[in-house]
């Protein structure tokens, strides 16, 4: 198994800090750190460089932001901050602070960092310590990014979605409680330099739903009774795909005629009744299969020359362009699965791009 950042499928990262803490890193650098044990959420807006001022017009636009949304924020230094070794960077943030009165504090104490205490860069943050003011919290956290989001546009396209919807849903469950955000888009565009390792996240992606026509993931009322039984009994995630994958690799077949004279993949219910097809349409049908089980997973991508192995260390390598399945575990996992390998159950490939729904291979 591998685990990717959750910021390739809905646009954030999410890091567990310490036993009661949790961190969720947005594409625009924010941080937004939620105790769930102590009961408080904290942003950390941005950080202005003390060497460089590069940075330093991003941050007091945050800042402006911030104060007029009617945020208490904190602009956190260390002790010799401005001090006599100050470079001319360090003076000159230090004379743009001057304009607001009380904000800045020397060796502030952060859930993030425990006390701050940093010569390379000034921290912006708020904190909200009264559970009520959550909620509204939140959502001038979330229209901060959203202005980011729209200011890293005017000279970039969009290379990132924050899906909105997602994150507050996934805050509301770490604190217990429902969190209700108004007046923000569900998805936020932006732009990021923000390097996307090794796992890539086509830029169009969708949440996939079934879809009956018109996509990959087509299925009738006997694939449904077919998951049904595969199922049955089973309630954990992964011993429901492995019933499926099984039943993929007796059932389904390899379609090398297919693989040789057509461009089109079969949707997974041409390919279930077929009892055949190409890796591909087998992926469809083990993600389609696996949804019906009330499993989340998606189309794969894996690129020729793709090096991979197998759970019993088998090493494979990708000749021509592949696809398999990406099966997403709750606790942010993703289990590969090849449908086109007996053992591919959980196998590793050390380069892969989940594919949108948008995009999927089938030709209608």
């Amino acid at each position: 198994m591998v685990k990717i950042d959750a910021r390739n499928v809905y646009g954030y990262d999410i890091d567990e800090l310490y036993e009661d803490q949790r961190v969720y890193d947005l594409p625009s650098e924010t941080h937004l750190v939620v105790g769930k044990e102590i009961g408080k959420l904290e942003a950390i807006l941005g950080t202005a460089d003390n060497h460089r001022d590069e940075d330093h017009d991003n941050f007091f636009q945050t800042l402006d932001a911030a104060i007029s949304l009617g945020m208490e924020v904190v602009v956190a230094v260390d002790q010799q901050f401005n001090g006599a070794h100050a470079k001319d960077a360090e003076k000159s943030l230090a004379a743009r602070l001057g304009n607001y009165e009380g904000i800045v504090r020397s060796n502030f104490r952060t859930l993030y960092l425990r006390t701050f205490n940093e010569p390379e860069y000034a921290l912006l943050l708020a904190q909200c310590s009264d559970p009520k003011d959550f909620d509204s919290f939140l959502e001038k956290c979330l229209k901060i990014e959203q202005m980011n989001a729209e200011r890293s546009l005017k000279k970039s396209k969009p290379n990132y979605s924050l899906h909105v919807p997602y994150l507050v849903a996934d805050i509301s469950r770490y604190l217990g409680r429902q969190l209700n955000i108004d007046g923000i888009p569900k998805v936020i565009r932006g732009f990021t330099p923000y390097s996307f390792r090794k796992w890539e996240i086509d830029e169009n992606y969708v949440t996939a739903i079934v879809q009956k026509n018109g996509s990959s993931f087509t299925y009738d009322a006997a694939m449904q009774r077919q998951v049904r039984k595969l199922t049955r009994g089973r309630n954990d995630d992964l011993e429901k795909s492995r019933a499926i994958f099984e039943w993929i690799i007796s059932n389904i077949s390899y379609d090398k005629k297919e693989e040789k004279n057509s461009n089109n993949y079969r949707g997974a219910l041409q390919t279930y009744k077929d009892r055949k097809g190409v890796c591909g349409e087998s992926a469809a049908l083990q993600v389609t299969m696996e949804r019906l089980a009330g499993n989340r997973a998606f189309l794969t991508e894996i690129k020729e020359g793709t090096v991979g192995k197998t759970p019993t260390g088998k090493i494979v390598k990708i000749a021509e362009p592949h696809v398999c399945t990406a099966h997403m575990r709750p606790n942010g996992e993703v289990f590969l699965i090849d449908t086109t390998n007996s053992e591919g159950f959980g196998i590793e490939y050390d380069n892969f791009k989940i594919i949108s729904d948008e995009h999927s291979f089938a030709r209608y």
